[in-house]
């Protein structure tokens, strides 16, 4: 709209704060030529670098007769990590400003719908009580949301990662420590682009409270990127708030690289639990196709003998049966990774079975139950 009959843009172009408008001296930035169109494509920029772009017309060079200068500002996106087999990429935020606003560090950015939203902390725990972790993983940054002003299922808070090159590595992988304890913990899912126009994916969620206590041991998941090998993508978390109430969760320490050669399952859950049977299931974080399972009951270490459930050839999920009603059992699972052997055991995860169905007529004058 600036540009009047007979005159012509121009651009001049420099790193913010190295000139300022009005300028005398248009040596000092970049002149990108004079257009006879009203836009054009910048070249030959550093990535990850913050520019001030300033707009004039040109009316008369000879005179000289400009207009006012307009200013612009861009930043330039992060050129794609390379990560390789022997030189994985790894952030454990440890140079991040600790912040309640968090926008933008090192290839990193924030974005939320409303108040909730990633921060950084330094100082252990995070503002909320009884939420959050006692300390980072490593170091003492890490990542939190902070969930006092969001709206459960309504409220996001995306953390948008870098760009990755991803053909240095055979099977690639996401890899990140996590923490999730409080009482309205939502859910963390990882996401990829592969930057085709698709948009986003999600390639991992993990929804609920994963600890039981703040001062509990950090997390890691491992997620197999195999997929997307050879290619150059993006990823991201995004939150997902379940309520305004105990509900930070922390990240710290992800890496991309190789899958590791038989990483262990994770995410121990059970589904249809019924009086003899239960169905188990769990995420398998490498390649593995089978797995063995024990089930133990409550308090009955890991590999002692006379299981009174054991499958050296399981699939996921699996169905334990032989149970007994009305009993807690403990289960294990282990990845069987063919040459590249077994991953550790994992577990326990605590189950009870139900009742056996009583057969009618039945009374309960519920004299034996204790007051409370």
């Amino acid at each position: 709209k600036m540009v009047q009959k007979l005159c012509l843009p121009e651009h001049i172009l420099a790193p913010v704060g190295t000139i300022s408008a009005p300028f005398s001296t248009p040596a000092q930035g970049t002149i990108v030529n004079v257009m006879t169109m009203p836009s054009t494509s910048l070249t030959g920029l550093s990535d990850a670098t913050a520019y001030d772009i300033y707009v004039r017309a040109v009316c008369d060079p000879v005179a000289p007769d400009y207009s006012s200068a307009t200013l612009f500002n861009a930043t330039t996106l992060c050129l794609p990590f390379a990560p390789t087999s022997t030189m994985p990429y790894l952030q454990d935020f440890e140079t991040f400003a600790t912040t309640t606003a968090f926008v933008e560090e090192l290839c990193w950015s924030a974005t939320s719908v409303d108040a909730y939203d990633w921060n950084v902390d330094g100082a252990g725990s995070t503002p909320s009580s009884n939420t959050g972790p006692l300390a980072a993983f490593s170091g003492s940054n890490y990542f939190y949301t902070e969930a006092s002003s969001g709206s459960a299922g309504t409220s996001e808070a995306i953390l948008n990662g870098p760009q990755f090159d991803l053909s240095g590595l055979t099977n690639p992988s996401v890899q990140f420590y996590y923490h999730m304890f409080g009482g309205q913990i939502g859910d963390l899912i990882l996401e990829v682009d592969d930057l085709s126009g698709t948009g986003w994916t999600a390639v991992n969620t993990i929804s609920g409270a994963q600890q039981a206590a703040q001062g509990d041991a950090w997390l890691l998941q491992i997620v197999n990127l195999s997929a997307y090998t050879g290619q150059t993508i993006q990823i991201r978390f995004r939150a997902v708030s379940a309520g305004t109430f105990e509900g930070d969760i922390s990240l710290d320490d992800i890496l991309v690289g190789e899958l590791p050669p038989c990483p262990d399952p994770n995410l121990l859950t059970t589904n249809g639990v019924l009086d003899t049977s239960a169905v188990l299931e769990w995420s398998e974080n490498g390649l593995a196709t089978s797995w063995e399972v024990e089930v133990q009951p409550t308090g009955v270490a890991q590999g002692t003998a006379g299981a009174i459930y054991e499958n050296l050839t399981a699939s996921n999920p699996e169905t334990a049966s032989g149970l007994m009603a009305e009993t807690t059992y403990d289960y294990y699972v282990r990845s069987n990774c063919g040459t590249d052997g077994y991953s550790a055991w994992v577990g326990p995860f605590t189950f009870t079975t139900k009742c056996s169905p009583i057969i009618a007529a039945y009374t309960e004058d519920f004299e034996m139950f204790t007051a409370g």
